[in-house]
């Protein structure tokens, strides 16, 4: 990709308004009146290199640290956010994976990767909160609050949501061309 193409979505990017949450409503992020089913990921802990995603507390490359042999018993199925403890950071899972010590699952019916993707963001903008010392374990996840856009219902906007992050990903599928 050209220079030009890359400072052209730069400058484009830095004008982007910011959304209007003023009429987002709070919701409760699990437990009994929470919006996400929360539980800790099977986990296995040693297992040789392979060909399968291993999920790990990392906080980069969608906490994705290798490739290991599957054990069929330990596979957590796709289509979740993920949390490591010590790792803070939400990603959204497409893929069937295994994990690796205190990773913490998010699954709700209507979660896809173009509205799961927008959820991570809401939730990684308080990482800060969180240190070594004070972990993002789940029974914090499950008390954490968080604004959401909603629809008419009062309930999540699971579509606004969605198409958001398919317009961001036109752009930047555009940009790259």
């Amino acid at each position: 990709m050209s220079l030009s193409k890359i400072d052209a979505f730069v400058k484009e990017v830095k004008q982007t308004k910011i959304i209007n949450t003023d009429k987002w409503k709070e919701f409760k992020i699990g437990g009994k009146d929470g919006l996400f089913e929360c539980d800790t990921a099977k986990q296995i802990l040693k297992v040789d290199d392979g060909d399968f995603p291993y999920v790990t507390r990392s906080g980069f490359n969608n906490g994705l640290t290798r490739f290991v042999k599957k054990v069929e018993s330990k596979i957590n199925e796709k289509n979740c956010l993920t949390i490591g403890a010590e790792g803070f950071f939400a990603f959204y899972q497409e893929e069937p994976f295994m994990a690796g010590n205190k990773i913490y699952v998010l699954r709700h019916k209507k979660l896809n990767k173009y509205n799961g993707l927008f959820i991570c963001a809401v939730l990684n903008s308080i990482v800060e909160k969180y240190s070594y010392n004070n972990a993002r374990i789940l029974e914090r996840i499950r008390d954490e609050v968080h604004k959401l856009p909603v629809d008419k219902k009062g309930e999540p906007d699971w579509e606004y949501m969605e198409d958001y992050i398919k317009k961001l990903s036109k752009k930047i599928e555009n940009t790259l061309k």
